[in-house]
């Protein structure tokens, strides 16, 4: 949205030299240190996560160029205050 008021903004920026997994733990950093309304732009990239990538605020994620998120070797959640067999909570 573009008239939309962020509290914050982040950029997570994937480094050609890191593999998707510590991409993914970027992204997932990034999530963790976000307060309420956060933008986090995602920037290019594949970003592989081995757990669920759980937001327990509200954040806006936005990818900037072709960006995937791979969840194929992530166990979903098993507890929390959501009820889902999804690998992503938002």
């Amino acid at each position: 949205d573009k008239n939309a008021v962020y509290s914050k903004e982040i950029e997570v920026t994937p480094n050609p030299e890191d593999n998707a997994v510590e991409n993914g733990r970027k992204l997932r950093e990034a999530i963790d240190n976000a307060t309420a309304n956060t933008l986090i732009t995602v920037e290019e990239g594949t970003y592989s996560f081995e757990d669920a990538l759980v937001a327990t605020k509200p954040v806006t994620i936005k990818g900037n160029g072709d960006v995937v998120l791979d969840f194929s070797e992530a166990k979903a959640p098993v507890e929390g205050d959501y009820n889902t067999s999804a690998a992503l909570v938002i």
